[in-house]
């Protein structure tokens, strides 16, 4: 009895195995997951003392510098593995994305390009090229782009939101409509694609259901407000007025948006009654 609890006792005094690399990576891999950013980058640092030239690592570092918006320490990261690395394929998909935030569009899409070029499963460089050609209005290869994303990933709700924004671009209402109807089938939480659906709606003039689908996104009074820009933006000017005076209603300390674009729809009608007044 005494030998056995001594040699438990013994175990738990043992040291704990050092850390490996994988093991550094894993923490960091758990901490990014969880929004802590800070302490990835520390897990990664510490797994790149031991492997310097550890490619993965070295790529989730890359993607903690774009997570926080330090676009150019994510160029030289990439860059850096690229070099010792050309067909690294995730490094090319994410110097893509790095200088599509700049934005250097020419050279975003040769990085996207060149990644699926490597690897044609990589449905988030497919995005990307996909984002950079609706920058540049060439939107039947945006729409092609998002497509062949849809293929590797059909269950990412993100892809079709875009597809849908694609279209909406291209005063494609009706196909914009059915492809963020497919996207909220996938993910019925995402305020951004109601919200999107929302604006949608009311471009082709179905404002009783876009007030519907605005209140999913956020509560009444963000749904009256973003039906009176809609109005406001259509040319409605007493239809927007009455919409951001029940915003104010609703919410009278929380919407000071509201009011300012209160303000803007009673000029607007103002003005636009005194062009008819002269005509």
């Amino acid at each position: 009895m005494v030998s056995a609890q001594r040699a438990k006792a013994e175990d738990v005094l043992k040291p704990l195995p050092e850390m490996t690399v994988r093991d550094y990576e894993a923490a960091g891999d758990q901490y990014r997951q969880q929004g802590e950013m800070a302490m990835a980058f520390l897990q990664y640092n510490k797994a790149l003392r031991l492997a310097p030239d550890d490619l993965s690592v070295r790529y989730k570092k890359g993607r903690l510098f774009l997570q926080k918006g330090l676009i150019t320490d994510a160029i030289q990261s990439f860059e850096g593995i690229i070099k010792q690395h050309e067909t690294y394929a995730l490094a090319h998909a994410g110097l893509g994305e790095a200088y599509f935030r700049i934005p250097s569009l020419k050279k975003a899409e040769q990085s996207c390009r060149r990644a699926t070029e490597l690897d044609e499963t990589l449905w988030y460089a497919y995005n990307c090229l996909g984002m950079i050609y609706d920058r540049q209005k060439r939107f039947q290869e945006a729409i092609f782009a998002y497509q062949s994303a849809t293929q590797l990933q059909p269950q990412q709700d993100i892809l079709l939101n875009n597809i849908g924004l694609s279209y909406y671009a291209q005063g494609k209402y009706e196909n914009a409509l059915d492809a963020f109807h497919k996207a909220l089938s996938l993910e019925n939480k995402n305020t951004k694609i109601y919200n999107n659906l929302g604006v949608i709606l009311s471009k082709l003039g179905r404002y009783e259901e876009a007030l519907a689908i605005f209140a999913k996104g956020g509560d009444q009074a963000q749904a009256h407000n973003n039906l009176g820009v809609m109005y406001l933006a259509d040319g409605h000017y007493q239809e927007a007025i009455s919409s951001f005076e029940k915003a104010i209603a609703i919410h009278p300390t929380y919407y000071e948006k509201a009011s300012q674009n209160l303000t803007l729809a009673r000029r607007a009608l103002a003005t636009s009654s005194k062009g008819h007044s002269t005509k």
